[in-house]
């Protein structure tokens, strides 16, 4: 999976240079994919795609992280939680 930048958008493409996520502005995008998924935004709200650009986290989020070992930290509600790959609260803040 390569990244492209151009005027300010931001697209992905497999190793053959096949077209996975179309250019979107760059604030709409993570930078990369992380552990096979990436943070992206669809109106004003964030969730993850996985390699072939489909939704595997709905975008419910105000806010996301990149995922790392497994987690991401997520912003929802005004607060931040942990989740998993699932999309399923692991540690909510409050919690701590």
């Amino acid at each position: 999976m390569f990244t492209l930048e151009k005027d300010g958008t931001r697209g992905f493409v497999d190793i053959e240079g096949n077209s996975i996520i179309d250019f979107l502005p760059i604030n709409a995008v993570h930078q990369r994919f992380y552990e096979g998924l990436l943070g992206k935004k669809e109106g004003d709200l964030w969730g993850y795609v996985n390699v072939m650009g489909e939704f595997v986290i709905q975008p419910i989020y105000k806010n996301v992280g990149s995922f790392s070992e497994r987690y991401a930290k997520v912003n929802i509600n005004g607060g931040w939680i942990f989740i998993d790959k699932d999309g399923d609260c692991i540690i909510d803040e409050e919690d701590k």
